[in-house]
């Protein structure tokens, strides 16, 4: 429009504003139906999502299905009718050797049993807060149940609906009873495979209900309180507290010699249980939850405790996907310290009892030759880790008084050597309780005094409780859980921040712009005197104006086609402050004292023309056609 009026100019935003909206609701549609949860943030790319979508139709469309006769059916009444005689037959299937357990004899297996105070907080009274606290941090973009209503109906409806919503799981928890068109699900089928023929190369994936996923949360969250008690060490996944890494490294050291012919006979058996979560029996499930309330000496043995373990629970070993490693025949270190000196752990049991053989982590030998490689790893990590561990003694009987850091003064044995363990009299392998009980003595020497002097301000405090190991968090304090965060940032070499920052990072940015000028700030950009460092006999001039040799200065924007663009786009916003100069430009970016508005179009300007000017400039350099400054310049202020 040439003579634009403020009626005008307000219709066209009231139609920006709906037409965002519209593009808005597209793009959530198509990126639920695509399924790309990994693109987090982006500029608005319907294409992208479309395609996606598309290419995920075609890998799951069933246009054919392999019986169990033989015969193969392409016709969707016979793929459905497959596919319910598969999926009832294999989820309702029961072994004819199934044995089942009795509750008595679980609870002789299992020593677990819930106290009063637990079992009344797995009935206890649902709240409201906690059933919103649950429907709200659900994730967005999920596909929904029968009965069509999403998360994001729920939470945008919340005051509306709320009410009713709560009433509804307070009255499952009251009563018991959950209508049936809650209770159902859609079950979709995702190959397993590639090039799935057979019912059995898909998975069966289901599409529950809102108000079912939010009654199986709050029930999930009150089991597990409990879980840490009653699962076994052996299992470290996905149990809180507790690092699936554990077990690697336990089997790392377990089969560390197994490559070489002089050991022992000896083997390890890796055990897949075929369709573990499908095929466990209920009535298996509810006497293990009511008991909470022979010498194998060859590996046939090992296999016949699976065979009685199957007909109890209805988990069969997959022989397929099982391994025997046999052995003697002729055929982020720090976290995994604080677990070796403060964890109870199975791994953390095994390395004490047959690495350690009784000494402290700090005190064994670097060249040690016992171990895996990776545990000679560990060794090697000690001293960075020193400065963040640390013992807080209560009764002194699990620390070591040389090699643990209980005092002030730090790891004794590093500042008195071998010879203070002999002029203290007190032995390598004394605990911090033995030590005490040692008479005081006197000394001469000013560093023996004063670890007396720690002694007896460390005997005053001495109580019958357990020693606690913890870790730096901060500066000053230090707490008994490791903390990935603050040990990154205590370790990490900062940088002081740079005047650009805001340049770069600002709200409402379009992060592929902001990357890219990131790394022009860096100087970073493949310009022809950066490609000269790598190839002499190049193209090193500017292929936007033939310029004898492009830098990052000349490009942005004394380039007479850049400066065009530039100019254009940016000279009436800064209208005695215009600068072509790449220090000068910098210098505007950065100065906050300028109306915000007019700040923001500068920067975004910024962004985008660099970033249009930057993949004109690799265009050309591939070949395509150039494109005229005039169009680029229409181009730019649309995206603008």
């Amino acid at each position: 429009m040439r003579n634009p009026t403020d009626q005008s100019m307000a219709a066209e935003s009231e139609e920006y504003k709906r037409w965002d909206f519209i593009s808005g609701l597209e793009e959530n549609f198509l990126k639920q139906k695509s399924k790309m949860h990994w693109l987090e943030v982006g500029d608005k790319n319907n294409k992208v999502f479309h395609r996606g979508a598309t290419i995920r139709e075609i890998v799951n469309t069933i246009k054919e299905i392999q019986c169990t006769d033989g015969a193969v059916v392409t016709s969707p009444d016979g793929i459905k009718t497959e596919a319910e005689r598969h999926f009832q037959e294999f989820l309702q299937h029961k072994p004819a050797n199934y044995a089942g357990i009795e509750v008595e004899e679980l609870q002789t297996l299992l020593s677990y049993r819930c106290s009063d105070l637990e079992k009344e907080n797995l009935v206890k009274e649902v709240k409201y807060e906690e059933i919103m606290k649950i429907l709200f941090v659900m994730p967005n973009e999920k596909s929904p149940g029968p009965d069509g209503y999403t998360v994001e109906f729920y939470k945008s409806a919340w005051s509306i609906i709320g009410a009713d919503f709560v009433m509804a799981i307070q009255r499952f928890f009251d009563k018991g009873f959950l209508p049936k068109g809650l209770n159902t699900t859609i079950l979709a089928l995702i190959p397993k495979i590639t090039g799935a023929k057979t019912m059995k190369d898909y998975r069966p994936i289901s599409c529950c209900n809102v108000l079912y996923k939010v009654i199986s949360k709050i029930i999930a969250n009150s089991l597990k309180k409990l879980l840490l008690n009653f699962i076994s060490l052996n299992q470290s996944a996905f149990v809180q507290d507790r690092l699936l890494i554990e077990n690697l490294l336990l089997a790392t050291e377990l089969v560390k010699d197994y490559h070489k012919e002089s050991i022992s006979r000896r083997c390890a058996i890796k055990i897949d249980i075929s369709k573990a979560f499908d095929s466990v029996q209920w009535t298996f499930l509810f006497s293990t939850l009511k008991a909470l309330d022979g010498n194998s000496r060859s590996i046939q043995s090992i296999l016949d405790v699976f065979g009685n373990f199957a007909n109890i629970s209805g988990l069969v070993m997959s022989v397929e996907k099982s391994t025997i490693y046999c052995g003697g025949t002729q055929e982020e270190n720090r976290q995994l310290i604080w677990r070796v000196t403060s964890s109870h752990s199975l791994w953390a049991r095994w390395v004490k009892e047959y690495l350690l053989k009784g000494e402290t982590f700090w005190a064994v030998r670097s060249n040690s030759t016992l171990g895996s490689w990776v545990w000679r790893k560990l060794l090697k990590y000690r001293d960075k880790a020193k400065e963040f561990h640390h013992i807080e003694v209560n009764n002194g009987r699990g620390t070591s008084f040389w090699f643990d850091e209980w005092s002030d003064m730090g790891h004794l044995f590093d500042i008195v050597g071998a010879r203070g363990c002999i002029d203290m009299g007190i032995s390598l392998t004394a605990t911090v309780e033995s030590a005490m009980t040692r008479r005081p003595r006197r000394h001469r020497y000013d560093l023996y005094v004063m670890i007396e002097e720690a002694m007896n301000k460390q005997r005053r405090k001495m109580n019958t409780g357990e020693d606690v190991v913890v870790w730096k968090h901060n500066l000053n304090t230090f707490k008994p859980k490791f903390d990935t965060k603050n040990t990154w940032l205590l370790i990490r070499d900062s940088k002081p921040e740079v005047s650009w920052y805001s340049t770069v990072w600002f709200p409402s940015s379009t992060p592929k712009y902001s990357f890219m000028v990131w790394i022009a700030m860096h100087n970073r950009l493949s310009t022809g005197d950066k490609m000269l460092l790598w190839n002499s006999g190049i193209n090193l001039g500017c292929v936007l104006c033939q310029h004898q040799l492009e830098t990052r200065e000349h490009l942005f924007f004394e380039c007479s086609y850049s400066l065009e663009i530039w100019q254009n786009l940016t000279r009436n916003i800064l209208p005695s402050r215009f600068s072509s100069r790449w220090q000068d430009i910098n210098e505007l970016l950065s100065d906050n004292t300028q109306p915000m508005l007019q700040l923001y179009l500068l920067r975004y300007s910024f962004q985008v023309i660099l970033y249009t000017v930057w993949r004109e400039r690799n265009n050309r350099r591939h070949g395509d056609s150039p494109t005229l400054a005039s169009v680029m310049i229409k181009t730019i202020d649309r995206q603008i």
